[in-house]
C-alpha cells in the first residue's frame, strides 16, 4: 500500500501539497478490520491563505489517499503493473521528462503515457508544459467524506482520452522589480474518459486560474486569486478573491477581502452568483497564544445562492512545551461551524490528542448537510518493551451517526518473544436501516531462538445488522525449525472462516496447510532436497470477484499435494535437478451444495538444468509435463530463463514459459504462458 495526505485547492481541486506517510511510524493497518490508524488525527481542512469562508470551516480540504494492491479472489494472479518515469536536465534551464505506465486487471489494460518540458530561469520563475494520454477501461476511486463510515465509487468511463496542462510562476525580482511580488497561473484541459489518479474525468473539463501576491510597502500585502472550472454538461463554476493585509505592529494584523462566486449546474440546484465581504483581526501575544475574530456578509446574490453572513472567533495557545490548544467557532446562514483540538505530549514516550470538527456545507464536494466528528486518542510507550494505543471516533450529523473504539497493546519482553493485542468495537450507521454493530479482536505472537522462528496471528470480527450476522475468523501460523545443520522443518497453517446467518451459501472459508523438510547436508554442499505436503480448501464468499472473468467466483476446491524437489551440482558450472508432484483432490462447479464433488487428480514432472555461464550469470532450462487424469489431458513444454547475481544474497532473472500451466498443482487456470521475472534470495 501507499498512503499519503493531500491538500487540495477548494476551488480548482488541484493538489497543492503532498505528504507521504511511513508505515509503522505514521500509520498502522489492521487488514481484517479494514482500519488505518494514524499516529496523529487528520484535519479536514488546511490553511487556505484566503479571507472569506465559503462554508462553515475555512481552508482547503485535506484528503487521506490510499493506493493499494489486492487479490479479490483465491485465484493466482497473472496481472502485472509496470511503470517508468525518466527526466533529464539538458542544462541548468531546460528539463525534459516522460512517464509511462500500464495496469492489467481482469484481462483489460489501462495505459497512461505523458511527456513534459520545464523551462526555468530561477526557483521563482519557470514554465512547465505537460501532455498525457490514457487508454483503457478506466480506473475506479472509492470516496468517503465521513471519515470512512461510507464510500461511493467513481469511474472515469474509460476510452481514449488526452489531457494537457500549462503552468507558470513569475518572480518579479527576475524581471527587475525591487520587491518579492510573485504570480502563478495555469490552464488545463482533460477529455472525457481521461483516467489518472486524482484526475478522473467523466465529462470534458476545462479549467484555469491565476494568483498574485504583491507587497505594498513593508507592512502591507495585496493578494488576488481567481479560478474557473468548466465541466461540460454538468457544471460551470468561477470564483475570485481580492484581499489586503496590514501588519499594524508586532502583535496586531488586520485583513479585509472580497470574494465573488458564480455557479451553473445541470440540475440548476444552487445556481447563481454571490459576492461576500469580510474583515478579520488577528493578535499574536508574546506569551505563545493567538486570537482572531472575523465578520463577513453577503453584499449581492441572485438565483438560488444562499446568503453567507457569518461571524466567528478563534485562537491557539501553547500552554507549555508539551501542550497546545486550538479552536474556532462561527455561526451564520450556512449553519454552525466549529473545530477544536488539543495535543498533549505527556512525555517523550506518550502523546494524547482530541480533535472536533463540525461543518454544514463542504465547498469541495457540494454536500450541504450537518456533519460532526470527534476523534480522541492516545499512544504511549510505557516501557522499553510495551506500547499501547487507544482511539475513539464519534460521528454525528444529518446523514451518518456512529461510534467506534479501538484499543491495542504490543509487548516485547525480551529478544525472543513479541506479543500484540487489538480490539475495535462500535456501531455504524446508527438510526438508519443499515445500522451495523461491530466487534473485532486480534492477537499476535512471535518467537525466535536457537533456530526456531514462529509468527502467529488470530483475528475475529463480528458484524450484526437487522438483515445479517456475519462472523470471520482468521488464523495465520508460520514455523521454521533448524533441527540440525543438515535438516530444516518448515510449516504453515493459514485459514479464514466466514459464517453468515443468511445461510451456508453466504459463507466463505479458506484453508492452506503445508509441512516441508529441507535437506542441505553440510558435508556435501552439492546436494539440496525438499519434500513438502500441502492441503488447500477453497470456499470463496459470494462477494469475491474472479480476477480472470470479473464475475463472482462460483466453485469450490479441496486438494492434497505431495511434492519432492532435488538438485545436484555435478560440476562447478552444471547442476541437474528434478521435481515430482502429485495432487489428489476434489472440485465442485458451484460454491453451494447444488453440485456434487468430482475427483480431481493430477501430477507434475520437471527436469531442470542450471548452467553457471560466468561469475555473475546463470542460465536455466526446464522441461515440464503435467497430467490431469480425470480430464485425460496431458501437456508438456519448456521453460527458459537467465539470472544475474546481485551482491552476495540476491539473484534477479527473466524468462519465458512456453507452457500454459504452472508448477503449482492447485492452480487450475492454465494461464501461465509468457514472460516472467524471478527474484531469488540466498543466505
Amino acid at each position: 500500500e501507499r498512503v499519503r495526505v493531500e491538500v487540495r485547492d477548494r476551488d480548482s481541486n488541484i493538489t497543492l501539497h503532498v505528504n507521504h506517510l511511513t508505515p509503522g511510524i505514521d500509520y498502522d493497518i489492521d487488514w481484517i478490520q479494514g482500519r488505518i490508524l494514524l499516529s496523529e488525527p487528520l484535519s479536514s481542512s488546511a490553511d487556505a491563505s484566503t479571507l472569506v469562508q465559503a462554508s462553515g470551516l475555512s481552508g482547503n480540504p485535506v484528503y487521506l489517499v490510499v493506493g493499494y494492491e489486492y487479490a479479490p479472489g483465491f485465484e493466482k494472479l497473472d496481472d502485472i503493473s509496470t511503470g517508468l518515469r525518466a527526466s533529464y536536465w539538458l542544462n541548468d534551464n531546460v528539463k525534459i521528462g516522460a512517464t509511462a505506465s500500464r495496469q492489467e486487471e481482469f484481462g483489460e489494460d489501462q495505459d497512461l503515457n505523458g511527456i513534459d518540458l520545464t523551462l526555468r530561469k530561477s526557483d521563482a520563475t519557470w514554465l512547465k508544459l505537460e501532455g498525457a494520454h490514457t487508454d483503457g477501461a478506466g480506473r475506479d476511486e472509492q470516496l468517503s467524506f465521513d471519515g470512512g463510515f461510507g464510500f461511493s465509487q467513481r469511474n472515469s468511463g474509460g476510452g481514449r482520452a488526452r489531457a494537457n496542462r500549462v503552468e507558470a510562476a513569475i518572480g518579479m525580482r527576475d524581471l527587475g522589480a525591487d520587491n518579492d511580488s510573485r504570480a502563478t497561473l495555469y490552464s488545463e484541459r482533460r477529455e472525457a474518459g481521461f483516467s489518472a489518479p486524482g484526475r478522473m474525468t467523466s465529462n470534458e473539463v476545462r479549467q484555469g486560474g491565476a494568483s498574485v501576491a504583491l507587497p505594498v510597502g513593508e507592512k502591507t500585502e495585496l493578494m488576488l486569486k481567481g479560478d474557473r472550472v468548466e465541466n461540460l454538461g454538468q457544471m460551470e463554476q468561477a470564483s475570485g478573491e481580492l484581499g489586503v493585509a496590514h501588519q499594524l505592529d508586532e502583535q496586531w494584523r488586520l485583513s479585509a477581502g472580497m470574494r465573488h462566486e458564480e455557479r451553473t449546474t445541470a440540475t440548476a440546484s444552487g445556481d447563481g452568483r454571490r459576492d461576500d465581504a469580510a474583515l478579520k483581526a488577528e493578535y499574536r501575544s508574546e506569551n505563545n497564544w493567538t486570537a482572531h475574530g472575523f465578520v463577513q456578509g453577503t453584499v449581492r446574490r441572485d438565483g438560488e445562492r444562499l446568503r453567507n453572513n457569518r461571524v466567528g472567533v478563534g485562537g491557539s495557545k501553547q500552554l507549555n512545551e508539551r501542550t497546545s490548544l486550538m479552536g474556532e467557532v462561527s455561526d451564520g446562514d450556512l449553519g454552525v461551524g466549529a473545530r477544536a483540538g488539543v495535543d498533549y505530549a505527556a512525555s517523550d514516550r506518550s502523546n494524547l490528542y482530541l480533535n472536533y470538527q463540525l461543518d454544514n456545507d463542504r465547498a469541495d464536494n457540494g454536500i450541504a448537510a450537518r456533519r460532526g466528528q470527534v476523534v480522541t486518542g492516545a499512544r504511549s510507550r510505557w516501557t522499553e518493551t510495551t506500547s499501547v494505543y487507544a482511539e475513539n471516533r464519534y460521528q454525528h450529523g444529518d446523514q451518518t451517526t456512529g461510534l467506534l473504539q479501538a484499543y491495542g497493546v504490543d509487548i516485547a519482553p525480551d529478544d525472543r518473544w513479541i506479543y500484540g493485542f487489538g480490539t475495535e468495537i462500535g456501531r455504524l450507521n446508527v438510526e438508519s436501516d443499515q445500522e451495523i454493530r461491530r466487534l473485532a479482536l486480534s492477537g499476535s505472537l512471535g518467537y525466535s531462538n536457537s533456530g526456531i522462528r514462529y509468527a502467529g496471528q488470530l483475528q475475529y470480527r463480528m458484524d450484526k445488522s437487522d438483515l445479517e450476522e456475519r462472523t470471520v475468523w482468521l488464523v495465520r501460523n508460520n514455523l521454521t525449525n533448524r533441527i540440525n545443520p543438515d535438516w530444516r522443518l518448515v510449516t504453515r497453517l493459514d485459514f479464514a472462516l466466514g459464517k453468515s446467518s443468511r445461510g451456508a451459501e453466504y459463507n466463505g472459508d479458506f484453508v492452506e496447510a503445508s509441512l516441508g523438510y529441507a535437506y542441505r547436508p553440510v558435508n556435501n554442499d552439492r546436494l539440496n532436497m525438499l519434500a513438502k505436503y500441502t492441503y488447500l480448501a477453497d470456499l470463496p464468499p459470494p462477494e469475491q470477484i474472479s480476477t480472470a472473468t470479473g464475475t463472482a467466483v462460483d466453485f469450490a476446491q479441496r486438494s492434497h499435494v505431495l511434492a519432492a524437489d532435488t538438485i545436484y551440482d555435478f560440476t562447478p558450472r552444471w547442476s541437474i535437478g528434478t521435481k515430482y508432484a502429485l495432487r489428489y483432490g476434489e472440485l465442485r462447479p458451484s460454491r453451494d451444495n447444488s453440485a456434487d464433488w468430482f475427483s480431481s487428480r493430477g501430477q507434475l514432472l520437471v527436469l531442470r538444468a542450471d548452467w553457471h555461464v560466468t561469475h555473475k550469470w546463470d542460465a536455466i532450462m526446464e522441461w515440464r509435463r503435467r497430467d490431469e487424469f480425470a480430464a485425460r489431458d496431458s501437456r508438456s513444454g519448456a521453460l527458459l530463463a537467465i539470472q544475474r547475481h546481485v551482491g552476495q544474497h540476491l539473484k534477479a532473472g527473466i524468462g519465458y514459459n512456453f507452457t500454459d500451466f504452472s508448477d503449482d498443482l492447485t492452480d487450475m487456470s492454465f494461464r501461465s504462458q509468457g514472460w516472467f521475472i524471478n527474484l531469488v534470495g540466498k543466505y
